[in-house]
């Protein structure tokens, strides 16, 4: 049933993707519903859901010129706006932090990009604080190795990655708001269909010529990814989850570096151990 506040001729236009593992349902609508439908189709192209399942999240996308309609939408939870690139830059936030609230206690989520190789599905992790160059080094990166998600990394017990392959949000000059680009746009390479934790990369961008790569104790490397993990209190005996993932892959390893192309031969050595 539609909700409440859509206009009587209104019809929408369902997408489902897979975000971490959680099926996600978009229905799109607004005055030209199909036009909404497909641009976010393009830039979630990589996330869409190849056998949908029954959504655990659904969200409402509004575009419309109609402010009583935006007005009534956004007070009962949808992204509503007359700007469908101000839509899709709410929505990317929006899907990402439900995604996280599902897998809470489930997954090891660590706010990091992850790259496959296209091959193996050996996997890396690569954390660092927003705003310090993950995205960055996904779009770099992701010309060579497959790209899965370059905002949150979901990790099981298993060393299981659950991809959460958003679209990447690229500065444009002149605005505020961050275009949202679907990975095949900007030419990088699909996530493997089963990709494992190989190791994580904890970097740090800060100009060293040479790239420096240390490997953490395991001590060392959870007071590291601490503070990137979200709802790590969550997880059953939450520390001895963390090591027990860690011991079973390559490791933990401290990278400092100056540019994202650097990294390329430390992922390519560790995807292949």
């Amino acid at each position: 049933m539609p909700p409440g506040w859509t206009p009587p001729d209104w019809e929408s236009r369902h997408i489902d993707l897979l975000a971490l593992g959680v099926p996600v349902r978009l229905r799109c609508w607004g005055d030209e519903p199909d036009e909404v439908a497909k641009h976010v189709r393009r830039a979630w192209a990589a996330a869409i859901a190849i056998a949908p399942a029954a959504p655990s999240v659904v969200l409402d996308v509004v575009v419309t010129a109609d402010e009583q309609v935006r007005t009534t939408a956004s007070a009962a939870g949808a992204i509503a706006d007359p700007s469908i690139e101000i839509v899709l830059h709410i929505l990317s936030g929006r899907v990402t932090l439900a995604a996280i609230d599902q897998q809470a206690g489930r997954l090891w989520m660590l706010h990091g990009a992850a790259l496959a190789d296209p091959v193996t599905g050996a996997s890396v992790a690569l954390v660092a604080p927003s705003g310090t160059g993950k995205s960055t080094a996904a779009r770099t990166l992701g010309r060579r190795f497959g790209y899965l998600t370059d905002e949150t990394t979901g990790i099981g017990a298993d060393l299981t990655i659950h991809p959460h392959a958003k679209p990447l949000s690229i500065v444009r000059s002149g605005t505020f708001v961050k275009e949202q680009v679907g990975p095949a746009e900007v030419d990088l390479l699909p996530g493997h269909a089963t990709p494992a934790l190989r190791a994580i990369l904890l970097l740090r961008r800060d100009g060293t010529r040479t790239v420096g790569v240390e490997r953490l104790r395991t001590s060392m490397a959870i007071a590291g990814l601490a503070p990137e993990t979200s709802y790590l209190g969550r997880l059953p005996r939450p520390l001895s989850f963390v090591a027990g993932v860690i011991e079973r892959t390559a490791g933990v390893f401290d990278v400092h570096y100056d540019e994202a192309a650097d990294l390329e031969p430390v992922v390519a050595d560790l995807v292949s151990r």
